[in-house]
């Protein structure tokens, strides 16, 4: 009688357990709207790509990083001549680029901020320095090396502003870095790139991207579900969290290494 009710008690918790949480892989043939959307994600960085390309182009032909390096050093002197050349500069970079920025930045090679589209708090600090262990300081560093670079998801200048991804380029030539230019993209913008109710995790187990900011950056709490023998063959994978279907997959794109669950 024992053994009789321990296996009906049985039959009715697994599969609630089950429910809260439970994974399989998908069949194979592409399913719509994942296919859009991750043509839609690898659209959108290529575009950037191609944008902050144009405007290093831009900056290295007018003499920018000089320019407004020489005005920085005049001090006051030079603050009127700044604003101009920064207006200027806006709308030269907005000529040539596609997307929406939420900020324009141009560092020169001594990690000196000697251009920003909006935010003035962080004019004339150095990244090296006031800035070090930013995106910012990150760009710097990687862009010098690598040429284009994506920063992950991060808070700058605040929290309360938000999570953001920086794209950066270097002006170079000759092997030699003149300076860094880094274009500000709120996570805003990648979250309506896709048609249902998504979120991205990032391989060390946090939330990227997810409607509700309060979880970004911290531990996304079914990360030891995910069959990463499956999914790093870049198949799609099924789970159910909490009476909801999710697929997820596996995005890379430049840095970004990028796991995107996405309503069923």
């Amino acid at each position: 009688m024992k053994n009789k009710l321990i296996r009906i008690i049985s039959f009715i918790i697994i599969p609630l357990i089950l429910t809260n949480c439970t994974t399989k892989q998908i069949p194979e043939e592409p399913i719509k709207h994942i296919s859009q959307d991750i043509d839609n994600l690898n659209k959108f960085f290529k575009i950037c790509n191609m944008d902050i390309e144009k405007a290093v182009k831009v900056i290295a032909d007018n003499k920018m990083i000089g320019m407004l390096t020489y005005l920085k050093r005049m001090d006051m002197e030079g603050r009127k001549y700044y604003l101009l050349e920064r207006e200027n500069l806006t709308a030269m970079i907005k000529s040539v680029t596609k997307g929406t920025y939420s900020d324009l930045i141009l560092i020169n090679n001594s990690g000196v901020i000697i251009y920003t589209m909006i935010n003035d708090d962080i004019f004339g600090k150095n990244v090296k320095t006031h800035l070090k262990d930013t995106a910012l300081d990150t760009c710097f560093r990687r862009s010098s090396e690598m040429g284009f670079y994506i920063d992950d998801i991060s808070f700058f200048p605040s929290d309360n502003g938000g999570p953001k991804l920086f794209a950066s380029f270097p002006d170079k030539a000759d092997n030699y870095t003149k300076g860094v230019f880094i274009m500000q993209i709120d996570s805003d913008i990648i979250e309506h790139i896709f048609q249902k109710r998504t979120i991205i995790i990032g391989r060390d187990g946090k939330y990227r991207i997810d409607k509700n900011r309060e979880n970004i950056l911290k531990p996304y709490e079914f990360f030891n579900k995910i069959d990463f023998e499956n999914l790093n063959k870049s198949k799609q994978q099924f789970m159910q969290i909490e009476n909801k279907n999710y697929i997820y997959y596996p995005f890379s794109y430049n840095s970004l290494s990028w796991i995107v669950f996405s309503e069923e």
